[in-house]
């Protein structure tokens, strides 16, 4: 029996990007062509003229039906929370009692609580509608989604929160980053630049502040308690990995939960057989120059090979670096529809996580093309790897010894890669349609 699936992210491709983006449109385009009826609510602009809440349809996204949420709550994505009072502030329930109501949802599916009022969530509980949230990352447990606070892991939201949450936009710049104008013109290259310096700005204040000052515990205390009163609305709560589901439970998040392994369209079988008998080693890192994402681990592994005379192989990275290295090679930004010819060009691909990485695509994206995986024991996804890559601990020298292994011996690529073309495949989207669609009738 088809479903009425209500959908809330934080808006469709190519406004918005990354795993959570795809993922979500990629499950509500499959869960269309299923038969399902799926709609999509998102946060969207901020009236100057009027400051209520309000859903406005908009055209459809192919078969979905999309909704835009006028005067959301503050959207930080990954710059912090800096003004603690305009997210927890009380909102209207009125616009999503008659909006729910008018729509019907079997279920309601959350990807994120960035930009939604508690409200909706309220709304949905009164008019008993099941409600699953899933996880993409640790935002409502921690203002900047990651638990990495400077340059080294955070535990909790707490008194060091308003140090590392300096960097949070002001209202006028979220406003500005909601708009329609920045929509249009995104991908422009003066608007492309502006953001590549915040991002600059962003990682060299982290990398040098120093000691944060112990304050605002209390405010980001009621931070916390706000979002955890939002988890405790939710029937069920999806984890993309068993490590995820430890973070939510280890925080005191301990609802019903669900361990179900993600996927994306355009994951598809492309495994083959690889030879590794050239003398380069041939390493790939897909992630950026954020502390959190661990680049600097891999850097210092591959300088330390690259002094000790070890100089055959190369680093392929896809993001801008200001010192020139002799054994990196710096690619512009990559896009899906490339990274069959990145894969092509890999041996091995690196997952370096510091932060305790909720699942990561890429290391999907690197299986299905046949790539041996070495990720940290942070990243989500390493129960794929077992026997096909292989995942490391995160003491001094850990990643360093393992390079230098298979810099010795290419056998040990030879078996992994092996082993991944005699696994199974089990990441078809339909299959995935299918499960998630039993955690829908569990709740």
């Amino acid at each position: 029996m088809n479903m009425r699936i209500l959908h809330y992210t934080l808006g469709l491709p190519p406004y918005r990007t990354g795993g959570l983006t795809k993922y979500a449109t990629d499950l509500m385009l499959s869960q269309a062509e299923s038969g399902d009826s799926v709609a999509l609510l998102w946060p969207g602009r901020y009236l100057v003229w009027n400051r209520k809440t309000k859903i406005e349809k908009q055209p459809p996204y192919f078969q979905i039906e999309n909704y835009e949420l006028l005067n959301p709550k503050p959207v930080p994505l990954l710059n912090g929370v800096k003004d603690v009072s305009a997210f927890i502030s009380k909102g209207e329930i009125s616009p999503y009692m008659d909006f729910l109501r008018k729509l019907c949802p079997d279920v309601i599916h959350v990807h994120t609580l960035m930009g939604i009022h508690r409200e909706f969530f309220e709304a949905g509980a009164k008019l008993h509608i099941p409600m699953i949230y899933t996880v993409h990352d640790y935002y409502g447990l921690c203002p900047k989604v990651n638990f990495f606070c400077k340059d080294r892991a955070c535990s909790k939201m707490g008194s060091r929160c308003a140090c590392c949450n300096e960097t949070g936009l002001e209202f006028w710049k979220i406003v500005i980053l909601q708009s329609g104008i920045y929509r249009r013109w995104k991908d422009c290259v003066i608007v492309k630049r502006l953001r590549s310096y915040g991002k600059k700005e962003m990682t060299m204040r982290s990398a040098k502040e120093g000691e944060a000052e112990k304050k605002g515990g209390r405010k980001y205390g009621r931070l916390a308690q706000y979002y955890k009163s939002i988890f405790q609305k939710v029937n069920i709560i999806h984890y993309s990995s068993s490590l995820a589901k430890e973070v939510f439970e280890d925080r005191g998040i301990k609802g019903k939960g669900v361990v179900l392994p993600i996927t994306h369209r355009d994951i598809k079988d492309h495994r083959m057989r690889r030879k590794y008998k050239g003398s380069m080693l041939k390493i790939t890192y897909l992630g950026d120059l954020l502390p959190h994402k661990g680049f600097q681990v891999l850097h210092k592994a591959l300088t330390n090979m690259w002094e000790e005379g070890n100089k055959q192989f190369l680093l392929n990275i896809f993001f801008p670096l200001s010192k020139k290295e002799p054994f990196i090679k710096v690619h512009p930004r990559y896009s899906y529809n490339e990274i069959g010819t990145i894969m092509n060009h890999t041996d091995v691909l690196v997952v370096p996580s510091l932060w305790k990485e909720t699942y990561g695509f890429v290391v999907l994206e690197a299986l299905s093309y046949g790539v041996p995986v070495i990720a940290s024991e942070n990243v989500g996804a390493k129960g794929w790897i077992k026997d096909r890559g292989t995942s490391y601990g995160m003491g001094d020298g850990d990643l360093y010894r393992l390079l230098n292994a298979i810099y010795s011996d290419r056998e040990i690529l030879k078996r992994w890669n092996n082993n991944i073309c005699k696994m199974d495949f089990p990441f078809s989207m339909d299959n995935h349609v299918r499960e998630m669609r039993r955690i829908y009738k569990y709740t």
